[in-house]
């Protein structure tokens, strides 16, 4: 997944052997590498065209990938044009379902929210 800028030449070599291989591979590192471009540059305007390239692929992961993107086009574009997101409010229900996992049949709900908000004051 890194740019190929930052990857190690010992990283470099493999990935050669990789392509000479599979030359397969190369075009699916390409069309990746072109995806994690355009979310890490949140380029909204290039989305259409990475779509473009991923529908011709005969690897049928990208072009499930590419269609499941499509039918929600409309909430990627928006994820790919505003600064937000919602990893805050993921991470704390991550962090909920832990507890509650870790607590399933051993306690009530008062441990629970004493595990969550902390002692009462």
């Amino acid at each position: 997944m890194k740019d190929v800028d930052r990857l190690q030449e010992e990283e470099r070599n493999h990935l050669k052997a990789l392509f000479g291989e599979n030359p397969k591979l190369q075009e699916i590192y390409g069309l990746v590498q072109s995806f994690r471009g355009l979310l890490s540059q949140k380029s909204p305007e290039k989305l259409d065209d990475r779509l473009i390239q991923m529908g011709p692929c005969e690897v049928k992961k990208l072009q499930n990938f590419a269609a499941g993107l499509s039918q929600d086009y409309e909430a990627v574009k928006a994820a790919l044009s505003y600064e937000w997101s919602h990893g805050q409010v993921e991470g704390q229900v991550n962090r909920l379902k832990a507890i509650k996992h870790q607590m399933y049949g051993r306690a009530n709900f008062d441990l629970l929210r004493h595990k969550i908000l902390g002692p009462p004051k």
